[in-house]
């Protein structure tokens, strides 16, 4: 039997993970983690998470999304690194 060295989820980690999750997709949210996808979907699982997003937005829709939570997202992660 092997055993994976798991990287735990810091407290950081799982703040911005509650604040982003269905809000962004999960692929963003583990590029910004540096975490798989399967991660973000089982600690978001654990967590009692639920995401709204489909993956089936417009074009437009997603770009408008992109750029109205850029600004949130910068902001969590400035107040994240200011606070850690």
């Amino acid at each position: 039997m092997t055993v994976r060295n798991r990287r735990l989820w810091t407290d950081d980690e799982i703040r911005i993970l509650r604040q982003l999750y269905g809000v962004i997709y999960a692929k963003d949210i583990a590029r910004i983690l540096d975490r798989s996808v399967k991660e973000v979907y089982r600690k978001a699982y654990e967590l009692g998470l639920r995401s709204k997003l489909s993956g089936k937005h417009p074009k437009l829709l997603k770009h408008i999304i992109a750029e109205q939570y850029n600004n949130r997202l910068n902001r969590i992660l400035r107040n994240v690194k200011n606070n850690g």
